[in-house]
């Protein structure tokens, strides 16, 4: 109740609001409501905010519905589990006023461009149209990752290497990984980089963007930073001022 009043405090003047206080009281109002957006906190009654982007993501009617996540759980593997059901953004309490209003800015304009970009990244419970993933698609996406994440220092890293390590060829490992995530191989790594970028900058694990920005596989940083910024709408530069 108290952080619904926040909400309504910060953004009344600028959008059309309308509050659940709980998933199961957000199902009802959706069953006659089309939001353009939804904000979420994890930790809710009857059901939480993570059982609630489940069925969301997995009704084709409101699968492509932005959702930003407002939580204090702030582990990289609650975050990890956030993302892997299909949330579009995650922000951790307290959170900035400005920065709260530019997520939401940016999640709403580029509303049209996620179909084609943004189809469920990280996310081996869904596929590209919303469906419930078959628990071996999961467990070869999961395998994936736990190729690609330990490589994405090495700026030589290519589709080839990640083939051959998944015992796999790249035309394979190309057609699988668009029939699973919507994504070529290629931007299923990128992803990965900018997200894991993301996950640095927010925990403060380097004292500047170069250092992240090499950790993650890139070597230009102006590109990185401006690539990071269509992405994520904000510059990584900003996670690091005081």
């Amino acid at each position: 109740m108290i952080f619904c009043k926040y909400l309504k405090t910060i953004l009344k003047d600028e959008y059309n609001l309308a509050f659940a206080h709980n998933g199961s009281e957000a199902l009802d109002y959706l069953k006659i409501n089309m939001p353009d957006l939804i904000i979420t906190d994890w930790m809710m009654q009857t059901v939480d905010g993570l059982a609630l982007v489940q069925r969301l993501k997995k009704t084709k009617e409101f699968n492509h519905l932005p959702i930003l996540m407002l939580t204090a759980r702030s582990l990289p593997s609650d975050k990890i589990k956030a993302l892997r059901v299909g949330i579009d953004d995650y922000l951790i309490k307290p959170i900035e006023d400005n920065l709260l209003k530019d997520r939401i800015k940016y999640l709403l304009y580029n509303t049209d461009q996620r179909a084609e970009f943004e189809p469920s990244i990280l996310s081996p419970i869904l596929s590209k149209d919303g469906q419930s993933l078959t628990i071996s698609a999961q467990n070869w996406l999961f395998k994936m990752e736990e190729i690609i994440f330990p490589l994405i220092h090495d700026f030589d890293l290519n589709l080839e290497q990640v083939a051959a390590l998944g015992n796999t060829n790249v035309t394979q490992l190309n057609k699988k990984m668009k029939e699973t995530t919507g994504l070529t191989a290629k931007k299923y790594i990128q992803e990965i980089r900018y997200w894991e970028a993301r996950r640095m900058l927010e925990a403060k694990e380097y004292d500047s963007v170069k250092a992240i920005c090499l950790s993650v596989g890139f070597k230009d940083q102006k590109n990185f930073s401006r690539k990071f910024k269509k992405r994520f709408g904000v510059y990584p530069s900003e996670y690091l001022q005081d």
